[in-house]
């Protein structure tokens, strides 16, 4: 009786400090990413922006190409329409949001949905037409 007791306290402050050490080992790097760019920012602002741009940049640029080589260059156009189509209506958004034209939100957003059914579904399909017509012949 006195064994089972002792091993479910083992288990328990097992538990206990697997759960502590994952804390400390997220802490500590967390701690190495985050102070040096904080530095970084505080000290060179302009060189910081530069810096963090060039970066997602890059990475963008990366992904693009591996998307492309991936899937095509016809997918990764429509996935690119999507981004712009979203990203387009949040910044209008938010711009129509904090001039106080709250109203115009929703017409943004409406047009939004069109055009992103029109990417999804019209013109999806007339591609894979267009395609079939051309196996066809």
């Amino acid at each position: 009786m006195l064994k089972q007791i002792l091993q479910g306290y083992k288990s328990i402050l097992s538990s206990v400090f697997k759960i502590l050490f994952l804390l400390l080992l997220c802490t500590l790097t967390g701690a190495v990413f985050v102070l040096p760019l904080w530095y970084f920012a505080s000290n060179l602002p302009e060189t910081y922006t530069f810096f963090i741009s060039a970066i997602t940049a890059a990475v963008l640029i990366f992904l693009t190409v591996k998307k492309i080589k991936k899937t095509g260059i016809r997918p990764a156009l429509f996935l690119f329409l999507k981004l712009l189509t979203i990203a387009g209506a949040l910044a209008l958004s938010v711009y129509l949001i904090l001039s106080g034209k709250r109203f115009l939100t929703f017409a943004v957003i409406l047009a939004a949905l069109f055009i992103w059914g029109l990417i999804s579904f019209v013109l999806k399909n007339g591609q894979s037409k267009q395609e079939e017509s051309f196996s066809e012949e």
